[in-house]
């Protein structure tokens, strides 16, 4: 299931975090609470389009859901680095729970948010590099493999695109004009393309869809 393929993502980061320090451990611990919460609407609807064109092994599609939830997991963490959030869904996220770490030794102002940051931006890595492994090892065969690699590269590239895009309308002084049409687009970088198109996308792909289908 798709809770079982993320216990088991946070279970085998954790025993290699096992020598490395408590913090490293506590990251863990941190990226495991980050994948806990959400609607997981992403796997939901990959699944969807898989069964909608036949997909019958839903133990390789479980893998890939699982991805796409990380993939998601890992810009929700890197956009709280980005806007300096220390909660998420009314619970302390990566960021805020080191950050309160750092506090409890006493550190000054900036070494908590510096600490706070710091395990954000390597919560989201390791996320990011967890749903990456996940597509490439779902067990597909190499050409689907690749396909989903291609579609995750796209996806994750425009994503970047938008976050970029969403920092520099927020920055003082910028040209407002066309400002609409800018938010939509950004908007749609941003959040759209990994949230409906690359879930919907892998699901055709990994059930065998036409490439003209995708």
């Amino acid at each position: 299931s798709l809770q079982d393929e993320l216990d088991r993502f946070v279970a085998d980061g954790l025993s290699k975090a096992v020598g490395h320090g408590e913090d490293y451990l506590e990251l863990w611990r941190a990226l495991g609470r980050a994948t806990a919460t959400g609607k997981r609407f992403r796997p939901a609807l990959m699944m969807a389009a898989y069964h909608a064109y036949d997909g019958r092994d839903d133990e390789m599609a479980g893998r890939v859901a699982a991805a796409l939830e990380l993939l998601h997991t890992a810009f929700v963490i890197h956009d709280d680095v980005i806007d300096g959030d220390l909660v998420r869904r009314g619970a302390v996220n990566v960021s805020g729970t080191f950050s309160e770490r750092a506090v409890s030794r006493a550190a000054d102002v900036q070494d908590c948010a510096t600490f706070g940051l710091a395990a954000g931006v390597l919560a989201g890595d390791l996320a990011l590099v967890g749903a990456t492994c996940g597509i490439a090892l779902c067990g597909a065969d190499a050409g689907t493999t690749r396909r989903l690699l291609d579609l995750l590269d796209d996806a994750v590239h425009i994503s970047a695109a938008g976050e970029l895009a969403d920092v520099a309308l927020s920055l003082g002084g910028s040209d407002h004009s066309g400002i609409l049409a800018d938010v939509i687009r950004m908007e749609e970088c941003k959040t759209a393309v990994y949230s409906f198109q690359l879930p919907l996308q892998a699901g055709a792909v990994l059930a065998g869809a036409a490439e003209s289908t995708t």
